[in-house]
């Protein structure tokens, strides 16, 4: 065939035929690596941005990101160290249902946000993947994105949410065996021999079921138990807050907020 220089790189053979003539799709390589290597990395998260003061009780936890999270953004990436090594770069929310974990956890997101728009640092928040991803088992997904966070000089906030879910108790019935493999490899990434701790990554959870979480696993983070509102006057202040938006666009109207304490 006359066309054949034209599209002998796409002659198709099969066990009865050939056919001549096709001419295949030729991907531009750089960007299937650029792809690849991109697919690897963490999650990058969307923040929903939380004020200190639409927080409602849990104090101690407040008081524990403004303590923790300003050491983080101290991280120096001319010297690739932080000066305040021994910071609590692991942090665990734990509490029933609608106690503000994950408000907690945003908030520690706005505010690294803040520090570093103000002092002009490199910030990622992202989330940590713990199941298979494209052509990666469960582990060498995992590997993938603590290699991201700690090869690079950025400063990282990592969230995970539902950490009983994603790093089980070895002894949970029906725990998955690839579990186990989780474990040890966080586990490595906190020893801080397979992977170096540079001090430019803090790591935040929550969980409602702290029992559920493997004890090696728990030991490694600071354990802080939230109970949200307690006292009427913060029930009604979370209240208030939830129909701030309402409220501002007059769709909702509330008269009678000491009769609504009272309830």
């Amino acid at each position: 065939s006359r066309y054949l220089n034209q599209y002998k790189d796409t002659v198709v053979v099969g066990k009865n035929f050939c056919v001549e003539g096709i001419r295949q799709h030729h991907l531009d390589q750089s960007s299937v690596r650029v792809q690849e290597v991109a697919s690897k990395g963490a999650k990058m998260l969307v923040l929903n941005e939380v004020r200190r003061e639409d927080i409602v009780g849990n104090q101690d936890a407040i008081c524990r990101i403004e303590t923790e999270v300003p050491c983080l953004l101290h991280y120096d990436p001319a010297e690739k160290r932080n000066p305040f090594m021994g910071f609590s770069q692991y942090l665990l929310f734990a509490g029933t249902p609608g106690t503000g974990k994950t408000m907690l956890a945003n908030y520690a997101m706005t505010l690294a946000r803040q520090i570093a728009q103000q002092h002009k640092k490199q910030l990622s928040l992202v989330t940590l993947d713990f199941e298979d991803r494209y052509q990666c088992g469960p582990i060498d997904n995992l590997r993938n994105q603590l290699s991201e966070v700690t090869q690079s000089n950025k400063v990282y906030v990592v969230s995970v949410d539902e950490l009983d879910t994603k790093i089980p108790s070895r002894t949970r019935a029906g725990n998955e065996g690839h579990k186990s493999d989780v474990i040890g490899e966080f586990l490595r990434f906190r020893g801080g021999s397979d992977y170096q701790n540079k001090g430019n990554y803090i790591i935040i959870a929550t969980t409602n079921k702290p029992q559920d979480i493997d004890p090696a696993i728990l030991d490694v983070f600071h354990l802080e138990t939230v109970k949200g509102p307690v006292s009427l006057d913060e029930k009604v202040c979370v209240l208030r807050n939830n129909l701030a938006r309402g409220i501002a666009r007059g769709s909702v109207k509330v008269k009678g907020w000491e009769v609504i304490r009272k309830l």
